[in-house]
């Protein structure tokens, strides 16, 4: 599934790079985030957890309006869990890979940008309180969920803010008896580097 992904990644990225003008950047910011448990017909959302997300992002232009991009991301996720008595906190760090179809209106001296697309995760670690995560064992490796973006481009600044929300689809708790899925909030600055 993983090589699967990353090939069909790269076919993508190497067909779009052929046809339409590309642009590189660094991308990182602040986020919150959940874990929504459901078993035997109940389901429990947890408080959010702070955490951070710092990486790379490539756009490629389609056409004055359209564009691909694809980001590749450190983050942060989990979530905080209280009985009334003791409180539970998860931490989970991803390799996040989110692909979005980005749309860009010209407002004032900028862009107003809207955004969809698939993103998928690779577990790399965590904490549950006190112990290690072990991967696939305690959570499943990947995830997968859809992303949706919205924000403003300030073009002669070559800087995009942005707001996020990640929802995920994939059930990411390795055990029969429940499920798990991650659910991440965001805003992030956009520094794209050289010229358009």
């Amino acid at each position: 599934m993983k090589k699967i992904l990353l090939l069909t990644t790269s076919l993508i990225c190497f067909h779009l790079s052929t046809y339409a003008q590309l642009r590189f950047g660094l991308t990182g910011g602040l986020q919150t985030s959940k874990l929504q448990v459901s078993a035997s017909g109940l389901s429990v959302n947890t408080s959010g957890l702070f955490g951070v997300h710092v990486g790379g992002v490539a756009e490629y232009t389609v056409n004055d309006n359209f564009f691909i991009r694809p980001e590749l991301l450190l983050s942060f996720k989990g979530g905080t869990l209280s009985d009334g008595f003791d409180k539970y906190r998860t931490s989970l760090t991803y390799l996040e890979v989110p692909i979005q179809a980005v749309y860009k209106y010209e407002v004032g001296n900028g862009k107003l940008v809207g955004g969809i697309g698939p993103y998928f995760g690779f577990l790399l670690g965590g904490m549950d309180d006190d112990e290690r995560i072990e991967v696939g064992t305690d959570v499943k490796a990947l995830d997968a969920g859809l992303r949706l973006l919205g924000g403003y481009e300030l073009t002669e600044k070559n800087l995009m803010l942005n707001l996020f929300y990640n929802v995920g689809l994939a059930n990411i708790n390795p055990s029969a008896r429940g499920k798990l899925k991650n659910s991440t909030f965001g805003l992030s600055v956009t520094y794209f580097l050289g010229e358009r």
